[in-house]
C-alpha cells in the first residue's frame, strides 16, 4: 500500500561534528502518490550550494521591493492604462508565482518577473 518513504533515525558520528547527523533508515512506508514516488522527491536541491545569509536576503528582498514600486509608480502615472495594468498584473502575477513555486530553478526569472507584474496591478 504505501511505499517509498522512511522513518528516519538521527545518528551523529565522530566527523559529523558541527554538521547535521546522518540519516539511517529504520521502517519503510509505502505510498500510493505518484507525485511522491519520484526518485529525489525529498532530496534537497541546494544541498550543493551556499548556505543563504542575511545580507543576501535583504538584498534580494530589496531589489524586488524596487521593482515592484518601480511599477506601481509606472503604472500610476498612466491613468489612462490602470484597466488593462491590473488585469495583466494580476493574471500575470499569478502565473509568475505558480511557475516559481512549482519549478524553483526558475526563480531567479519569476521571481523579479512577479514583483514587476504585482507593482503594475497594485499601481
Amino acid at each position: 500500500m504505501f511505499q517509498g518513504f522512511s522513518r528516519c533515525q538521527k545518528v551523529a558520528t565522530p566527523d559529523s561534528i558541527g554538521k547535521s547527523p546522518l540519516c539511517v533508515h529504520s521502517e519503510s512506508v509505502e505510498t500510493s502518490d505518484p507525485l511522491l514516488k519520484r526518485d529525489g522527491v525529498f532530496s534537497r536541491p541546494w544541498a550543493g550550494t551556499e548556505s543563504m545569509a542575511v545580507q543576501g536576503v535583504v538584498n534580494k528582498t530589496g531589489i524586488l521591493l524596487l521593482l515592484c514600486i518601480g511599477a506601481g509608480v509606472f503604472a500610476w502615472a498612466h491613468p489612462e492604462l490602470r484597466g488593462p495594468f491590473l488585469l495583466i498584473g494580476l493574471i500575470g502575477g499569478l502565473i509568475a508565482c505558480l511557475v516559481g513555486t512549482f519549478k524553483p530553478t526558475t526563480s531567479p526569472i519569476a521571481a523579479p518577473l512577479y514583483g514587476i507584474l504585482e507593482g503594475l496591478a497594485l499601481g
